[in-house]
């Protein structure tokens, strides 16, 4: 109900969206994608096949959900493409900045949850888990598999290295490259 489509939007078969959703012009909304209640894409967006927003999300313009990440694998010559086949899970109330790229999970899906802040520019790859209400800067990027806890923040342009497991209430500095875990909340550098 009360739904608005901007010129030059596509809304692929099986996608659904909630009621007084806004689609800004150009938008892709991709096939078995869902768009809750109140929610927002900002022109030329794209939110890709089996990617589901929560309800009051807004997602800034030219941000893409749901691509394939780096999903490549070398056979001993050449890179071979791996099928990426998750999906992507954003809870309610989650702001996704504008250019920011999240990556389609490669077996299971990435996982934003509810109250997450992503600024600009950001990169999150395949599977990675965010915890409530956490925040990123601009130019960050998350390699995948990484776990990140609930209530932290993450300054502009911190680099994290994949497969890590980052606690709840954790704050990285600007331009820290994360390389290990961080189990414990408090402030970390590098």
């Amino acid at each position: 109900v009360d739904v608005t489509i901007g010129a030059n939007s596509v809304v692929e078969s099986g996608a659904c969206l909630g009621d007084r959703v806004v689609i800004g012009p150009g938008v892709v909304i991709g096939r078995d994608a869902a768009v809750g209640d109140d929610s927002q894409v900002g022109a030329r967006a794209a939110i890709c096949a089996d990617v589901h927003l929560g309800a009051r999300c807004r997602v800034q313009p030219g941000a893409v959900i749901g691509s394939d990440g780096f999903g490549f694998a070398r056979n001993g010559v050449e890179w071979e493409r791996v099928p990426q086949v998750g999906g992507v899970r954003v809870g309610d109330d989650v702001d996704i900045g504008a250019g920011t790229t999240i990556d389609r999970g490669a077996i299971g899906n990435t996982v934003l949850c509810r109250g997450v802040r992503i600024d600009n520019q950001v990169h999150i790859a395949h599977n990675v888990e965010i915890g409530e209400h956490t925040a990123m800067a601009a130019c960050v990027g998350v390699s995948g598999s990484t776990r990140i806890g609930r209530e932290c923040t993450i300054a502009g342009m911190v680099g994290i290295a994949g497969h890590l497991v980052i606690g709840d209430q954790v704050h990285i500095t600007g331009m820290t490259q994360v390389t290990k875990s961080l189990a414990g909340p408090g402030v970390y550098s590098s």
